[in-house]
């Protein structure tokens, strides 16, 4: 994918490859499904019309929603966090029929298990996929934690932990919070900044939204 990544060159290019590679959905669906008009996507994907703050802030939602985490930097420009699925194994078994011995359920349904309980103890926990190497060495690829989400005058008794972080610009990120040099923005912190993949191992001045101290790891049974 990293290859198909850096041809796109424009925002219109990104916009119209997350749609119609990645989520494979045709711009009727879009507009089935989040009521976002045909004709305002065409404009975008074609760069007839240069898409606007409003405009990328809510096609990062529609991202969100179909499991893709992407950053308005990469959008804008091919820098910051390229689209990534966030696969939510809860959804995926929600509808499976789990009955009989536990010790013969696969560990994947355990770990939805977990993460439905984990959910339920409140209405702000969240839980979140470790999908690239950057968090190593205490959170590998493939890994799942969770938290559960403060916000305004909370956000400071996240600094210095690893957290989910949901920015203003609706981008979603797991990292270690800290509180900007300059500004009243928050800096976004990798563990590992060697890894080769990550084209930002800080992402400085974010508007963070909400943020969640990660206190819940699990890793799958290999």
């Amino acid at each position: 994918m990293l290859d198909n990544l850096s041809k796109m060159k424009t925002p219109a290019d990104r916009i119209k490859y997350i749609r119609e590679k990645l989520l494979k959905l045709s711009r009727a669906e879009v507009h089935k499904k989040y009521e976002l008009s045909a004709d305002t996507l065409i404009a975008w994907e074609n760069g007839k019309n240069q898409i606007t703050d409003k405009g990328i802030e809510r096609i990062i939602k529609i991202y969100n929603a179909e499991n893709i985490i992407v950053s308005r930097e990469w959008i804008l420009t091919g820098t910051g966090l390229a689209p990534n699925f966030s696969f939510d194994l809860n959804r995926y078994f929600k509808n499976l029929d789990h009955t009989g011995d536990m010790k013969n359920i696969d560990d994947n349904i355990l770990l939805a298990k977990e993460i439905d309980f984990f959910r339920s103890q409140s209405s702000n926990a969240v839980t979140g996929l470790i999908s690239q190497d950057d968090m190593l060495p205490l959170y590998a690829r493939g890994d799942y934690v969770g938290g559960k989400f403060r916000s305004d005058k909370e956000l400071d008794s996240c600094i210095g932990k690893d957290c989910i972080i949901k920015t203003k610009n609706g981008a979603t990120y797991i990292r270690r919070l800290a509180k900007a040099v300059q500004g009243e923005g928050y800096n976004l912190i990798c563990l590992n900044p060697q890894w080769g993949g990550n084209p930002e191992p800080v992402i400085h001045n974010a508007e963070v939204e909400c943020a969640a101290p990660i206190i819940w790891h699990r890793r799958l049974d290999d």
